[in-house]
């Protein structure tokens, strides 16, 4: 042990785990913006208003297009897009930074609980090179997983220094705020913050801790208020539950947690779409029951013997409760979930292994291994086919990346085989809207091109399908505009102008606030030579609508019909 100490100095701890963090993932700067990041970030009019600031905590909010409130996160790429002009490396490179940050955090709390410079560093490092956490790193979009542990670790070091006084309390509970604010995974804290208490031996008397505990009450309370409130978003809601019931939930929760220990001690198959099988494996269920047991027997031996040990798995298992499925999620499995579990994990580990040669020589091995195992993953996200390829080759089944990977072909101008990927997301989700969507407007993109090279028998077979591919979406309740907006486009090429107008009217009764089916079904009135019901149309459109250019000039053309 003191050949260790002597080895590494203590303050060297937190800035050579950042410095194992920059290195394992400085390949991800290079990435571009896929996946998420194509649509949550650089294709969004919102980040390009830094006046947006003041919309966060408003139903402005909603514009951003993130289905949760997490107006911390969305603050930061707000600052960035105006301090970057959403530059994608600039984007990969914060969060890079703060997955650096991260690490250095831990690394400093390690060495606070009073572990050795050797052990501390190689748990750090293990959690800053992780290959499971990697996709939280490298997509920017899932900043908020990076920024939650942040803060939540600047909160456990205070927690670690004992309760203080009432500087100290307003100081966790700023952490805490900030960490609620960037995403819900932090509502973990209560747990996080006593297991480093515990550890540190702070925890009792409880009586010192009661300013603590109420600046961080007074936060989680006007915290839920607020998001729970006036800041939900009803498209939550719409998260279909587990099948089976109690029994049928608790096998997934104890699929989901093996498969998130699996991913953590052999990351060797990664991949951005982990969906629930549609038979869960009964394999799978028993590893993570013997997981679950497993954990819960180490935390209750080690309590006395370290209770470094056990601290660092009861925060392992605390971070991984609000993204356990408990409450069915959107995603119910996601590898970025593990960055803020990866901690105590790492932790625990630090904790349980020896100030020895040996255990060192291994331990860098290992995180050289792992590290080399997260460069190679941040290829992956060089570009969308390059991510959806990794993807369907650990998981066939994912109907969203075979539409990605579609949607990357069409803009290669291949739509043959963007055609087939998007028929194939169909098959596997046929009740998912957004891959009816895609494949409608490839078949129609295809026949577009067939029609341009005068080979109308070639184009027919294509639109028949499409209208075929749409008629669900059109059916559905509530009524999609997209997918009428989309119909409408291909009755036209038809040649069916009666039920191009039809979709395009519904469309507009659809989303009434929106100019694309106003403009579409306005033009479509006007080419039937009906101005004075196209005039109607757009006179009622709201005031932001109708001060758009195309709407004025529509508007002109059929004042200037009318008055004929």
């Amino acid at each position: 042990m003191s050949e260790a100490r002597r080895a590494i100095p203590p303050g060297a701890v937190p800035w050579l785990a950042a410095g194992a963090a920059l290195l394992a993932h400085v390949r991800s700067v290079g990435a571009g913006l896929v996946y998420d990041d194509a649509m949550l970030l650089a294709g969004n009019p919102y980040f390009r208003d830094l006046g947006n600031l003041a919309r966060l905590a408003g139903p402005g909010y909603w514009e951003s297009l993130e289905l949760s409130w997490r107006p911390v996160a969305t603050g930061v790429h707000l600052l960035e897009f105006a301090a970057f002009g959403g530059s994608a490396a600039a984007l990969h490179a914060v969060s890079v930074a703060v997955h650096a940050l991260c690490a250095g955090l831990l690394g400093r709390l390690l060495i606070v609980l009073g572990l050795a410079p050797g052990p501390a560093l190689l748990g750090a490092a293990l959690f800053a090179v992780h290959p499971a956490i990697a996709e939280a790193v490298t997509l920017a979009s899932f900043r908020e997983d990076l920024l939650a542990t942040a803060f939540l670790l600047v909160g456990a070091l205070l927690a670690a220094r004992g309760p203080g006084g009432p500087g100290r309390a307003t100081a966790l509970g700023a952490a805490t705020a900030l960490a609620l604010g960037s995403k819900e995974s932090a509502l973990a804290f209560p747990a996080i913050y006593a297991a480093v208490a515990w550890a540190r031996g702070r925890l009792r008397p409880l009586q010192p801790w009661i300013p603590s505990a109420a600046a961080c009450g007074l936060v989680l309370a006007a915290y839920l208020a607020c998001r729970f409130g006036p800041m939900r978003n009803p498209a939550e809601a719409g998260v279909p539950p587990i099948p089976g019931g109690i029994p049928g939930l608790v096998a997934a929760d104890l699929w989901i947690l093996g498969e998130y220990a699996r991913l953590l001690a052999w990351p060797a198959t990664l991949c951005a779409d982990r969906g629930l099988p549609e038979t869960l494996p009964a394999a799978g269920v028993a590893l993570g029951g013997v997981v679950l047991a497993a954990g819960l027997a180490a935390a209750w031996l080690s309590r006395r013997r370290s209770a470094r040990v056990a601290a660092g798995l009861a925060w392992a298992g605390a971070a991984l409760l609000p993204v356990s499925n408990l409450v069915p999620l959107s995603v119910p499995l996601a590898e970025r979930f593990l960055h803020l579990p990866a901690v105590g994990l790492a932790w625990a580990c630090a904790a349980a292994v020896p100030s020895r040669r040996g255990a060192a020589v291994a331990g860098a091995a290992l995180v050289a291994l792992l590290a080399l195992r997260t460069a190679v993953r941040a290829g992956d996200f060089r570009d969308d086919e390059t991510l959806a390829r990794a993807t369907l080759a650990a998981n066939p089944r994912s109907s969203r990346f075979h539409g990605n990977l579609g949607k990357a072909l069409a803009e290669k101008g291949d739509l043959a085989g963007a055609m087939a990927e998007h028929r194939e997301a169909v098959r596997l989700m046929p009740v998912e809207r957004i891959s009816r969507l895609n494949l409608a407007a490839c078949l129609q993109n295809a026949a577009i091109a067939r029609l341009d090279a005068r080979r109308p028998e070639e184009a027919r077979p294509l639109l028949d399908e499409a209208v075929e591919v749409l008629a669900p979406v059109a059916r559905a309740g509530p009524p999609d505009w997209k997918g009428l907006l989309t119909l409408g486009s291909v009755e036209e090429l038809r040649g069916n102008p009666a039920m191009q107008a039809v979709c395009y009217e519904a469309a507009l009764a659809a989303a009434p606030g929106r100019p694309e089916p106003r403009r579409l079904w306005a033009r479509c009135l006007l080419d039937a030579g009906r101005p004075r019901t196209a005039l109607a149309v757009l006179e009622s459109a709201p005031p932001l609508v109708r001060g758009l250019p195309e709407i004025a000039a529509l508007e002109a053309r059929a004042r200037a019909e009318a008055g004929r």
